[in-house]
């Protein structure tokens, strides 16, 4: 009976009701044939180049090459976009450092602000950036940027996209492919686990919680995990950023130790945007640890509102380590949360 029940309670959650699919508002986002429409602010070059992120044959990505004299220049690839009135944007892109130029001393940033009136003109709002640092992806690999959106307090008419890209040495140049530009109306989720643990209890007990997260997009979206202790327990709270690419089920387990903040018990909240596609979450929280016989339950996330609700009417709930709760290992990735770019 009580495998049956997870298995339902698991098969109703992975079949919940999906987002609708946000469009990309960035025209020649994907640089199928061309690089038309762009602009570029600085020294450099920027050229269609037939190497398409995902593979497609007739596609191709945005080459850009800085050329700038000096430690740390800019080379800025922009778009400006009228007739987005939306106040927040999800955005992303595709990536990989190109032939010339040295991985470790480059960096890459999203950026994306919204203006009052039509042709970016006015005083601009940040609705969302996000870059990464020299040494990021220095294998040469396509990647993912994904930054998180935030709120303009005006409301606008026209954004501006910005894909810059520094040189953090003096002479020579330096390359990077740009493919699927992608920016749309923002659509946060922010769901919370109420109890996880990585915990001893009695009798020998160990609490382990076993996450797993369902993306069913068609590009990878970032998850922000945030850690908040039980009532009385000492322990790090920390907030890692995971990707969840496109199509992809992960298993993360005893979740907790794996965050780094073993030997502690507490709420768990997930943050994603579903203009990405929608994020599945599911845990398991039992004893003892696998490959042993256990006994647990699946928690299933609230959103955020239901779940600041039932705390205020409940009060503030027991460790987890009173109740019986989980684990099982997997080789997922993870990534660390990245730095936005400095103000210019």
């Amino acid at each position: 009976m009580r495998q049956r029940l997870l298995v339902s309670l698991a098969a109703l959650f992975f079949l919940a009701p999906s987002a609708a699919r946000a469009q990309n508002v960035v025209p020649n986002g994907d640089f199928a044939t061309s690089v038309s429409g762009w602009s570029l602010l600085g020294s450099g070059t920027v050229a269609f180049d037939p190497e398409d992120s995902h593979g497609t044959p007739g596609s191709g990505s945005a080459l850009l090459t800085n050329t700038t004299s000096a430690t740390g220049g800019f080379l800025t690839l922009s778009r400006c976009v009228d007739g987005f009135t939306a106040r927040s944007a999800a955005a992303s892109l595709r990536w990989k450092w190109g032939p010339a130029g040295d991985p470790t001393k480059l960096d890459l940033y999203i950026d994306v602000n919204g203006y009052p009136n039509a042709g970016c003109t006015g005083d601009g709002n940040s609705l969302g950036n996000v870059g990464i640092g020299g040494g990021t992806g220095s294998t040469k690999v396509w990647s993912d940027l994904i930054a998180f959106s935030q709120t303009s307090p005006t409301s606008n008419s026209s954004f501006r996209v910005n894909v810059e890209f520094r040189k953090n040495y003096a002479g020579g140049s330096a390359q990077v492919r740009i493919d699927d530009v992608f920016v749309a109306v923002a659509q946060p989720r922010r769901m919370v686990v109420p109890a996880s643990a990585s915990i001893h209890g009695q009798n020998g007990t160990f609490f382990q919680t076993d996450v797993w997260m369902l993306h069913t997009g068609d590009r990878t979206s970032g998850v922000l995990v945030e850690h908040f202790c039980a009532a009385g327990q000492t322990c790090g709270e920390p907030r890692s950023l995971f990707d969840a690419p496109a199509g992809r089920s992960d298993r993360y387990t005893d979740f907790l130790a794996f965050l780094g903040d073993p030997n502690s018990s507490g709420a768990l909240v997930f943050s994603w945007d579903d203009a990405f596609g929608p994020v599945s979450v599911l845990t398991r929280t039992y004893s003892p640890s696998l490959p042993a016989p256990t006994t647990g339950t699946a928690i299933a996330p609230l959103d955020a509102s239901a779940s600041r609700t039932e705390r205020s009417s409940s009060g503030s709930g027991r460790t987890a380590a009173t109740s019986p709760r989980a684990s099982a290992r997997t080789s997922a990735s993870t990534t660390t949360a990245p730095w936005r770019r400095p103000r210019r």
